[in-house]
């Protein structure tokens, strides 16, 4: 299945989770390796943005005497900025922040799907189904992607605008749970469902094979009566 197929049936199809949830870990892996891309990519523009229009202030002076650098080193940076080409400094600030997103949020995001993960087992256990340690986790990833949109959204309102939103986090919370709720829920309807249809076909199989069985029985007593009638006939001899 394409990526953009998965992206658009995680967020508008919740009854493809079913599909989802007994794929291979590595599938849904893969998936949020190139989701995380282009997330990463969307918040290393907006980050170079935001510091292509600060430039280099206090603030930024300040993030590096945190780091332990002294005033020279500082200095030489201050430097390097206000005498090298706009376009490097953009081109490096952007390749930074991408590198640092793709680690930092990839690494922070498997936590929270780990977290997830375990939280989809217990909806399973509760619902009567058995799932395993990666077929919850297939599902934790898939039911993050719409939250993590949002979360690209809102950096980047946050970041060029400066809107904060409160209660942002128990949004995103909330979002993820709804979605594996809803999955689990589908998950068992479906595993019903086929129950269900088993059962009629087993019947049917069943009623088959009685009506066979009965044929036979009937073809089997008219070859018996047969039998019978030919054994109680008399031979006739030739007339004198």
């Amino acid at each position: 299945m394409p990526f953009f197929v998965r992206l658009k049936r995680a967020i508008f199809n919740p009854e493809s989770y079913s599909n989802f949830i007994l794929e291979k870990t590595k599938e849904g892996i893969k998936y949020f390796l190139k989701f995380l891309i282009i997330f990463s990519i969307i918040v290393s523009i907006v980050q170079t943005i935001d510091f292509y229009n600060q430039g280099i202030g206090e603030e930024q002076l300040n993030i590096l005497r945190d780091y332990g650098f002294d005033e020279t080193h500082i200095q030489e940076v201050k430097d390097f900025y206000e005498q090298t080409n706009g376009f490097y400094i953009i081109a490096i600030a952007f390749i930074a922040n991408l590198i640092s997103s793709y680690v930092i949020y990839g690494i922070s995001t498997l936590l929270t799907a780990c977290v997830f993960s375990v939280f989809g087992l217990i909806i399973a256990r509760i619902c009567g189904i058995k799932l395993k340690f990666g077929n919850a986790f297939n599902l934790a990833i898939y039911a993050i992607t719409l939250p993590t949109i949002l979360l690209a959204i809102y950096m980047i309102v946050n970041i060029l605008f400066g809107i904060e939103i409160k209660y942002f986090s128990l949004a995103y919370d909330a979002i993820t749970y709804i979605y594996i709720i809803t999955a689990v829920l589908m998950l068992r309807a479906d595993l019903i469902k086929q129950k269900i249809e088993l059962t009629k076909i087993i019947k049917e199989q069943e009623k088959v094979k009685e009506e066979v069985k009965e044929k036979e029985e009937k073809k089997k007593d008219k070859n018996d009566e047969n039998d019978e009638l030919n054994g109680n006939e008399e031979p006739q001899g030739n007339k004198a």
